[in-house]
């Protein structure tokens, strides 16, 4: 999945148990699916042993799901054997939820390249090799910078690395797996009026006459919350909107005006 054949000690990697043997647990690593023999569980303790044996009852009857994975250590690798010893000992609930999420997204980036792989003709372990590499060495994950490429038009430099019809193929994906997103732009005003409520909802509606689709409603008075919901491409275009709607309502209000919390 990252354009390497193994993890590196001390990597956190995800895994599933496979089998238990007289030394050790079997486990395949889901990211690197080419490695099938040779990785192993040890130094377990009781617990973790108790939660294996019952994970490899269950085996039989259980389809793969995030129910059925673990987050393991990865104590010693021995390239020449392809051997790895993992352990599921001092991870802790906040390096567990990193790691899938970590896994989750790799598993997005690697279906969108195999999608592409298909179409393209080019075989995917060269796509993940010049390009998805670069990504994962260079940003924070390649999921986040697809998504900055779909709904930003972020241009990396890592995208001349496909020919044009690769790349043209990439953003046709891109658009497919990652469908406009709706997004909420919300602002809090207070509106305090010495003439009465009717001055507030004459100025509130005045911004509602201008901009329809903006939601409003009372929290608790004097306060009020605005709301629109726009795709996410869109979001700097609703910003603005929201702004010369609350403007307006300001023109049209004889109170005083307080923006509690700027769109965003």
């Amino acid at each position: 999945m990252y354009g390497k054949q193994y993890p590196d000690k001390n990597d956190l990697v995800i895994i599933q148990i496979k089998d238990k043997k007289d030394y050790g647990v079997h486990a395949e690593l889901l990211e690197y699916p080419i490695i099938n023999d040779g990785t192993y569980l040890t130094g377990i303790n009781y617990d973790a042993q108790r939660k294996i044996e019952g994970l490899i009852t269950e085996l039989p009857k259980r389809k793969l799901h995030s129910n059925n994975i673990e987050v393991a250590r990865v104590l010693y690798v021995d390239k020449s054997k392809s051997y790895i010893d993992l352990s599921l000992n001092r991870i802790t609930d906040g390096e567990k939820l990193i790691t899938l999420e970590k896994w989750q997204k790799s598993n997005f980036v690697y279906d969108i390249m195999k999608s592409v792989s298909l179409e393209s003709g080019e075989p995917l372990s060269k796509l993940i090799d010049t390009f998805c590499k670069p990504l994962y060495e260079k940003y924070v994950h390649a999921d986040d910078i697809f998504r900055e490429i779909r709904y930003a038009h972020k241009d990396i430099d890592e995208l001349k690395l496909l020919s044009e019809s690769t790349r043209k193929i990439l953003y046709e994906k891109l658009n497919y797996y990652l469908p406009d997103e709706k997004i909420k732009i919300s602002a809090v005003l207070s509106l305090i009026s010495i003439i009465g409520i009717d001055d507030v909802k004459f100025a509130l509606n005045k911004g509602k006459e201008l901009y329809p689709h903006i939601m409003i409603r009372s929290i608790s008075s004097p306060d009020y919350l605005l709301e629109i919901f726009c795709d996410a491409i869109d979001k700097d275009k609703y910003i603005k909107i929201m702004n010369n709607a609350i403007e307006y309502i300001k023109d049209n209000f004889r109170g005083t005006m307080t923006i509690i919390k700027k769109p965003d």
